[in-house]
């Protein structure tokens, strides 16, 4: 999608910008405006969700950067982290932690089973439709850095579960050509076919209706030329 190509080259324009930090957050601001509108028409595009998880990620980097193992949980209500985030009313602190906080725990929702009946890209969607606000309207750096450190964390696992399987359709496709010999090598960049091969078509039918020609010391008898 052409939306996406200008968030990349504007995803590039970001990494260009050494010592700028200020030049470099702008870039990005708009490099994650751009896959937000790819969204806003295709809420699954894998590309997209990947360009918003480095935006938010290199927007975030500076809290990651600070993090406290020791203050860090991989853990918690997910829906009452997003409320600490919002509140503007708790500490600078306990926002900051909570975002980061919500990061970790993310990333453990993401490595869970699959569950059918509560589906993780919904539930990530609608984390991120209630995220991406708090973040825009965040006046502190400190704590709009944190919470997009857990968008850019949202969107990889929105792009994690989209995503194909590539060791599936691998292991799907060599299972399927050792069964199917003749699709196998049909599927190979050039092919060559045994004009005589036994299940060659009309061969059978060709070999019925015709002898084999008579040869003489001169080459082929008169009846066959």
């Amino acid at each position: 999608m052409v939306i996406n190509e200008l968030g990349r080259n504007l995803f590039i324009r970001s990494e260009q910008q050494h010592g700028k930090q200020a030049e470099c957050d702008r870039f990005l601001g708009r490099a994650a405006e751009q896959f937000e509108k790819t969204l806003a028409i295709e809420p699954e595009d894998m590309d997209a969700h990947f360009g918003l998880g480095q935006c938010y990620m290199r927007l975030g980097q500076s809290a990651g950067e600070q993090r406290d193992p020791k203050k860090q949980k991989s853990s918690g209500d997910l829906a009452e982290l997003v409320k600490l985030m919002a509140g503007t009313n708790q500490p600078k602190e306990t926002r900051v932690q909570s975002a980061l906080t919500f990061a970790n725990a993310v990333m453990a929702y993401g490595e869970k089973p699959p569950d059918p009946e509560q589906p993780k890209l919904l539930v990530l969607q609608k984390l991120i439709d209630q995220c991406l606000p708090i973040y825009r309207q965040e006046k502190d750096p400190e704590v709009a850095a944190a919470i997009a450190l857990a968008l850019g964390q949202l969107h990889f696992q929105a792009h994690a579960i989209i995503k194909p399987d590539d060791n599936a359709a691998d292991q799907t496709i060599a299972m399927y050509r050792q069964k199917h010999p003749a699709a196998a090598k049909a599927s190979q960049p050039i092919v060559i076919y045994p004009l005589h091969r036994p299940d060659a078509p009309g061969l059978k039918a060709a070999n019925k209706g015709a002898s084999p020609p008579k040869l003489s010391k001169g080459g082929l008898s008169n009846t066959d030329s």
